[in-house]
């Protein structure tokens, strides 16, 4: 038991900055998604995230 509590102490420490970032992006009121970013650009979501892609901006 104590060798559980220990890992599953490890995984909430390596997994705290990831929280942190899903929580900072779900309370950012002005984001927009790819979906709208590609019609406002006049483009479609394949091509957009092709394009991210390349730019090395997501993987």
């Amino acid at each position: 038991m104590l060798l559980e509590n220990k890992g599953r102490e490890l995984r909430i420490d390596a997994d705290t900055p990831k929280v942190v970032f899903a929580e900072k992006v779900e309370a950012a009121h002005d984001a927009i998604s790819v979906a709208q970013a590609a019609k406002i650009l006049g483009t479609d979501q394949r091509r957009l995230f092709s394009f991210l892609r390349q730019q090395h901006w997501i993987s």
